[in-house]
């Protein structure tokens, strides 16, 4: 690890936006864009932050019935490529390309709603990308380019889950 001044110049520049749509009282929308130009001075050249997604943007739909005893979310991520850091001077076999894939990322969760308390069940990363070797020479955890930063993607896949939530709610005296 270095910690040191930086030499040289950096900047951050970001723009958000993101529209909000309740269809009517069971239904909305969401989606959402987000921009970052974010550079600095590395060796000299002013370069993109490396593990900083230029792009991102996201989905959300939620539904709920008319009792609001069942409700449905789905949201859907979508985030784009990314600076790696320069592996070039690394053997041919521990180097990694100059930027990340872009990828999606689904989720959703199904809740049946009672009184004092909610079932739920959902899934992430439900497209089940995964980032390939997200360890560099992995097989050699104490050799000179063993390195585990370089982690731009999910590494865990597809994930289920379920639950029960309590509601607890206090009376007034």
């Amino acid at each position: 690890i270095v910690f040191s001044n930086l030499d040289g110049k950096s900047f951050a520049n970001s723009f958000q936006t993101d529209v909000n749509v309740k269809w009517n009282k069971n239904f909305s929308t969401r989606a959402a864009y987000k921009f970052y130009d974010v550079r600095q001075t590395y060796h000299g050249l002013l370069l993109e932050q490396p593990l900083n997604p230029k792009q991102r943007a996201l989905f959300n739909a939620a539904f709920n019935t008319n009792n609001s005893r069942w409700l449905f979310d789905f949201t859907t991520q979508w985030i784009g490529k990314q600076r790696l850091p320069n592996t070039s001077s690394n053997p041919e076999q521990y180097q990694v390309d100059l930027f990340s894939k872009p990828y999606f990322r689904l989720l959703g969760q199904v809740t049946w709603s009672l009184k004092n308390f909610d079932l739920y069940v959902g899934g992430e990363n439900l497209s089940n990308f995964t980032q390939p070797e997200p360890i560099i020479a992995a097989n050699e955890p104490f050799g000179k380019y063993f390195d585990s930063s370089i982690v731009w993607g999910p590494i865990t896949g597809r994930m289920f889950y379920a639950g029960l939530r309590f509601k607890i709610s206090k009376t007034k005296n």
